[in-house]
């Protein structure tokens, strides 16, 4: 019985020596083939979207065709239309010629027996030239499929505002935001405030007209 016990002792521990020799090269190999794997795997390997930014080339003229609204001060908020020629100078600085037409109505001042125009409605016409200033060009990204070129930039100006038979030196100043589409189309989201001294109810005073307009450009 003893004989039989001491044998099978002999073979467990014979086990636990195999086992043991064998560990070494089980763990060198293990972390050998990892090794082997990580450095097979090289920046070429990996899958990267192409994104395709674009701007514009070398175009320094643009037209712009817009629309929108404008609140005329003491009066209402009417919509209004217009278009623009523009030329940049370089990547900072573009002169700016725009015209834009809108209506004013003083319905509610005439309503209250204090009329303030020959008619109800007066159509109005606004002209003028402004220097822009590109300040934060950047990128937008959308669904992570598409990035476009974009640019924050303010604009200020002078020009005539005329309604109601007469004329008005007028001041403009705003900002604006442009999306560029492709390298010679592009969507402009702009706000601007028309100001000029008109005599309302006997009172000459600044007024001050803000204008919110959406368009779109075409570089050439």
């Amino acid at each position: 019985m003893q004989l039989n016990n001491c044998l099978g002792m002999r073979r467990v521990l014979k086990i636990l020596v195999m086992i043991l020799a064998l560990w070494p090269s089980t763990w060198v190999l293990a972390h050998g083939e990892n090794d082997t794997n990580e450095a097979e795997i090289t920046p070429e390997d990996l899958d990267r979207e192409e994104y395709i930014v674009p701007w514009i080339d070398t175009e320094n003229a643009e037209v712009s065709i817009f629309g929108g609204g404008i609140n005329f001060d003491n009066f209402n908020t009417k919509g209004s239309y217009g278009a623009s020629l523009a030329y940049h100078i370089n990547e900072d600085m573009f002169l700016e010629l725009s015209y834009l037409e809108s209506e004013v109505s003083d319905f509610e001042l005439r309503s209250l027996g204090a009329p303030q125009l020959p008619s109800v409605e007066e159509p109005v016409y606004y002209t003028s030239l402004s220097l822009g200033m590109n300040m934060l060009p950047g990128e937008i990204f959308i669904l992570d499929r598409w990035v476009f070129s974009s640019t924050f930039y303010l604009i200020g100006g002078v020009g005539n505002t005329n309604f109601a038979d007469d004329d008005k030196f007028t001041f403009n100043v705003g900002f604006g935001y442009r999306v560029y589409l492709t390298d010679w189309l592009s969507l402009r989201l702009e706000a601007r405030d028309h100001m000029f001294d008109n005599e309302i109810q006997g009172e000459e005073a600044l007024r001050h007209n803000f204008e919110f307009r959406l368009g779109t450009s075409i570089f050439f």
